[in-house]
């Protein structure tokens, strides 16, 4: 596929959650060094940062990390966009990584979880409704599910507006999926919860490859460019 002749500001991968670690880590240190001055550096060095805090740097290098593998391993008809905002002005979330092929745009999640198992558990059925859980290392994370369902509008809402050579966005899929880095996932099969596969970067890349067929390259590009503009980079 050419290249757009519109230069596309495609993001930086974890780049929100980088910023908000720095924050909090700098916001420490200044309580540190503020209450002992004369050992804050010390305390600083030898104390551990706060899960709550090393979370975001961990959450950071997971998003770069998806987003280097699956450039990788996608091929070059597989256009990205990381870290955007969900619209011009707002402040209420941020998209991890879109991928716009020609089957249509895909919203992906990234999650890191090291050596952590993922499942999806089903209880109920026959007599009463089935329920469906997402699992990670048995604990429930099925809240997960919320945050790439309101990335996936923010995208939606975004191609609202979109038209190119005939297309609008009633022609264009929009897909959601999870994908997990460096978890434990199952061996056979993709699993799903709510119609979303839980993937690896591998076959998240495999699934992106695949998407063929729909639209067309200028279309593909088009797609790219409208959402780059619609969704800022956070």
């Amino acid at each position: 596929m050419e290249p757009s002749p519109t230069v596309v500001d495609v993001g930086s991968p974890g780049s929100s959650l980088q910023a908000e670690y720095e924050r909090r880590a700098a916001a420490r240190e200044g309580r540190a060094r503020a209450r002992h001055p004369r050992i804050g550096g010390f305390l600083l060095a030898v104390a551990k940062e706060p899960a709550s805090t090393t979370a975001f740097s961990t959450g950071a290098a997971g998003e770069r990390r998806v987003a280097a593998r699956l450039a990788e391993l996608s091929g070059p008809r597989v256009l990205f966009l990381h870290n955007r905002l969900f619209g011009q002005g707002r402040r209420d979330g941020d998209v991890d990584h879109i991928a716009v092929t020609a089957g249509g745009v895909y919203v992906i999640d990234a999650k890191r979880y090291k050596n952590a198992k993922v499942e999806v558990r089903r209880s109920g059925g026959l007599f009463s409704p089935v329920r469906e859980q997402l699992m990670v290392e048995g604990r429930d994370r099925s809240k997960l599910l919320d945050s790439v369902a309101r990335q996936a509008a923010a995208v939606r809402t975004a191609l609202n507006t979109f038209h190119h050579s005939g297309v609008t966005a009633a022609d264009v899929p929009v897909v959601s999926l999870l994908c997990f880095v460096d978890a434990a996932l199952p061996m056979l099969g993709t699993p799903r919860i709510g119609g979303v596969p839980l993937l690896g970067p591998k076959g998240t890349a495999k699934l992106l490859r695949a998407a063929t067929g729909l639209l067309e390259d200028s279309t593909v590009l088009a797609l790219h460019l409208h959402l780059a503009q619609a969704l800022p980079t956070a």
